[in-house]
This record gives structure tokens, C-alpha cells and sequence, in this order.
């Protein structure tokens, strides 16, 4: 039996190191495995202590908690989606 978890938050005032803008990010994680909740707020709050581009933080978030993630932002009017598998270990 597959079991899959989905985890769907949202992240506000992640900065941006080319602008400074703060961000507001969607992010999906999906996985076989359970992922505390507190361990997912405690991640995300410790991203917004330094400016960082969405695509390295789907990077970082795919190999802190090992699953696929998902994020979309809004950038100066550019929708950003960022997906990274776990398993292929590339962005799709």
C-alpha cells in the first residue's frame, strides 16, 4: 500500500536577494512519509532569516524533508512555478 501525504501552506515575506520584494510563496509537499507540522513551520520561518530565490528554496525544501515539492510565487507580476522531484533529483 502507497500511502501519500500532501502538505498545503502558504509562506509570506520571503525575500528576494536581487530586490528585497517580500514574497508570498504556495508551497505543496508530497510524500510517502509523515512530516511534522511543526517541523514544516520551523523550516519556513528559519528561510525568511535570509533572502533566498524560489527555485533554491524548492530545492532545499525537497532535500530537508526527502519529497517532491511545489512552489508558486508572484514576482513583480511573473508567476513563478518551481516543482522539484525527489526522485529524478532535478527540477521539472
Amino acid at each position: 500500500m502507497i500511502i501519500e501525504n500532501t502538505y498545503e501552506f502558504e509562506v509570506d515575506d520571503v525575500e528576494c536577494p536581487v530586490d528585497g520584494q517580500k514574497i508570498k510563496y504556495h508551497v505543496i509537499l508530497e510524500t510517502s512519509e509523515k512530516i511534522l507540522v511543526e517541523d514544516i513551520l520551523d523550516f519556513f520561518e528559519n528561510v525568511k532569516t535570509h533572502p533566498i530565490f524560489q527555485e533554491d528554496l524548492a530545492r532545499a525544501a525537497c532535500r530537508h524533508f526527502g519529497c517532491d515539492v511545489e512552489i508558486k510565487g508572484l514576482h513583480n507580476g511573473v508567476a513563478i512555478h518551481s516543482n522539484y522531484d525527489l526522485e529524478v533529483g532535478v527540477e521539472i
